[in-house]
């Protein structure tokens, strides 16, 4: 049995504890109570997409509409000359362009000119390569021989992104000036991954096309392997293509929407 000098004893070593641990708990709960509230934020990320990840559901990557200094350009694409027993589909449709002036503001002034002077209009897709890329640009002499190749002011180069985005690297879905800053306003859209070009200067993107658009564009025939001549039958004009490369599909015609 615990003697009275023993229970005293006890209590001394409980009750030093107790106020320790309730000393402890006070101390707790107002470091909690003095946190902020939390906040969750959910971000878009830009970062490049490859491929098939343009069907993003994200309708800001990939619409047309005109917003924060974008522009929204159209081209009707079509195959005039592709006869009757064809063994493809030929191609038709209308792409739409959204130009990114806001990150790119020199190319796509450069661009968005040529657009409004008519430059692409009749232009041929003179090299299609699969999962590579389509290129246009040379404007067809329509029987003034020689008179096919078109001359620009050498488009100055815009700065790269101070973050990485998709629109302005060379993925599936991107459009840019052939040759980087060239001035003969040959342009070609990205039928696939290929940002190992964004290493080259002035080689970056300013432009984008939606899924739609893309699959107008994997429809342009591919079976003229480049080296052909491709290029003399667009400079000498349309009946030189007609005879030699009857399925070779064109931009019928280029505007700027809300200014035709």
């Amino acid at each position: 049995m615990m003697s009275a000098t023993s229970r005293h004893r006890h209590r001394r070593h409980i009750f030093p504890l107790r106020g320790w641990l309730i000393s402890l708990a006070i101390f707790t709960l107002m470091v909690l109570l003095a946190q902020p509230p939390s906040t969750h934020v959910s971000f878009t990320s830009t970062s490049s997409p490859t491929g098939k990840q343009l069907r993003s559901s994200s309708a800001k990557q990939h619409s047309t509409t005109v917003s924060d200094g974008d522009m929204s350009v159209k081209c009707i694409i079509a195959t005039p000359f592709a006869t009757a027993n064809a063994t493809f589909h030929p191609t038709e449709g209308t792409l739409d362009i959204t130009v990114h002036r806001t990150l790119a503001p020199i190319a796509s002034d450069a661009f968005i000119s040529m657009v409004k002077s008519k430059h692409f209009d009749g232009n041929y897709f003179f090299r299609v390569i699969p999962n590579f890329i389509v290129q246009w640009g040379i404007k067809s002499s329509n029987g003034n021989a020689g008179q096919g190749e078109t001359k620009f002011s050498k488009v100055d180069i815009d700065l790269p992104p101070l973050e990485r985005d998709w629109r302005r690297s060379n993925v599936r879905g991107t459009l840019n000036f052939a040759g980087g800053n060239s001035g003969t306003g040959q342009v070609y859209i990205n039928k696939g991954d290929n940002s190992r070009l964004d290493r080259d200067p002035g080689s970056l993107p300013f432009a984008t096309l939606d899924e739609r658009s893309m699959e107008i564009v994997d429809a342009i025939y591919n079976g003229y392997p480049a080296g052909l001549g491709q290029v003399p039958a667009v400079t000498s004009g349309d009946e030189e293509v007609k005879r030699r490369f009857p399925n070779m599909s064109r931009v019928e015609r280029c505007w700027v929407v809300g200014q035709r």
